[in-house]
């Protein structure tokens, strides 16, 4: 998401977005494992049976921090949907945007758009 209006144009971090919005990032753009890797790096001590959904909650929270766990979490989506992130931020205009989402619509690449 772009800061438009705001500075020097700098997208906002997972933290600085609406908090509405995390459920969808967290469960649409991290698998499980990926998100226990994240927990292991953030030396964050959850029990192996975790439940999932317990697990997709706890960072849930955690995208809403500031927190050395939540920028592990903002570092490996930028890694990880670097292309995405740099085809979206040269749409200017709401129609541009909506090109790309259809776009990615059709490849099945929504996660990432």
């Amino acid at each position: 998401m772009r800061n438009r209006g705001h500075g020097k144009g700098r997208r906002k971090k997972l933290w600085q977005i609406e908090e509405r919005l995390h459920c969808s990032i967290v469960g649409t753009c991290l698998t499980l494992a990926e998100l226990r890797r994240i927990c292991r790096k953030a030396n964050l001590v959850i029990e192996a049976s975790i439940a999932d959904y317990a697990l997709h909650s706890a960072f849930v929270v955690i995208a809403g921090e500031s927190c050395h766990a939540a920028r592990l979490l903002q570092k490996h989506l930028d890694r990880k949907y670097g292309s995405d992130l740099q085809r979206f931020s040269k749409a200017w205009s709401g129609e541009e945007l909506t090109n790309l989402w259809e776009e990615s619509l059709e490849s099945g690449n929504v996660a990432g758009a």
